[in-house]
């Protein structure tokens, strides 16, 4: 059935994505061993990152006819090729069935095992280390406190000036979710006139802007359609502009929310502590 081919085509597709991931991640990590699946065996490697190569050529790194490592080999040899390709179809040999990685299988524990002690051996021979994760150079719940000096200059006085205030009061950073924080006040203020005839006046100032490779996608989405005609031009592809009403965008997000809210209370029990709503006395329309 068409549906059964599409999957195929898209497991196809993914498989070819996956071994370039792969592919990407042994160079960034391993890149002597990137350099013999490219084709360059003269680079010097550990004992380790041998093993791992002779694993990739088992039927234990991946089930079937062909190996994890021929394929990794091939994919390199036309990687510039395949991260171009875009929505194309797939050359060949790539389109075989022996790219496709459904229902194969790996021992994980041994490609764990196996990959773990190629990254061990890399990282004692070239004294890498690993990356350490940056910090914010702010912490709010570090306990630190600061103060503001205000500085005031005229560099284009004949003799410069320079006038540097008192500190200000000792304080602490608050976490976004700290409870005794002075709350954050955010003002949204919702269309109060929901006429059709208002509604028309507001600009559509959000665009959006679809190729036609996004519109096809769309058009196997139940319900959505984009244009009252979707004929197709021939010879021509294309793109569209769609403009949205911010307000009327506005309205929908906050009707989402209190439907969300809503059913999601259930668990939560959380709408006595959600919103305080206040009437505003305003004159009649």
């Amino acid at each position: 059935s068409p549906l059964l081919e599409a999957d195929a085509a898209n497991a196809q597709r993914l498989s070819i994505y996956l071994l370039l991931d792969l592919l990407d991640y042994v160079d960034t990590f391993l890149p002597a061993t990137a350099q013999h699946l490219a084709g360059d065996t003269t680079v010097a490697i550990t004992t380790a990152e041998s093993a791992l190569l002779t694993f990739l050529a088992s039927t234990a790194a991946l089930s079937g006819t062909t190996s994890l490592r021929v394929l990794l080999e091939n994919v390199a040899a036309q990687r510039v090729t395949l991260d171009e390709l875009g929505e194309e179809e797939l050359p060949t040999p790539f389109d075989g069935a022996a790219y496709n990685l459904a229902g194969r299988t790996l021992d994980e524990a041994q490609w764990e095992s196996t990959v773990h002690a190629a990254l061990t051996s890399v990282d004692a021979a070239t004294g890498r280390t690993k990356p350490q994760s940056s910090l914010p150079q702010i912490q709010p719940e570090s306990g630190e406190q600061y103060l503001i000096r205000c500085v005031y200059e005229r560099p284009q006085c004949e003799k410069v000036k320079v006038w540097v205030s008192h500190p200000t009061e000792h304080f602490s950073l608050a976490s976004l979710y700290d409870p005794d924080a002075p709350a954050r006040s955010i003002n949204i203020a919702l269309p109060s006139d929901l006429s059709l005839g208002s509604l028309r006046k507001f600009q559509k100032g959000a665009t959006f802007i679809m190729s036609q490779a996004l519109r096809d996608k769309l058009k196997q989405i139940p319900l959505i359609k984009m244009t009252d005609d979707d004929a197709d031009v021939s010879g021509l592809s294309l793109s569209y502009i769609c403009s949205f009403s911010i307000p009327i965008i506005t309205i929908c997000a906050f009707i989402l929310l209190l439907i969300i809210v809503i059913v999601l209370n259930f668990v939560f029990w959380w709408l006595p502590f959600l919103k305080i709503c206040f009437p505003i006395p305003k004159a009649a329309e």
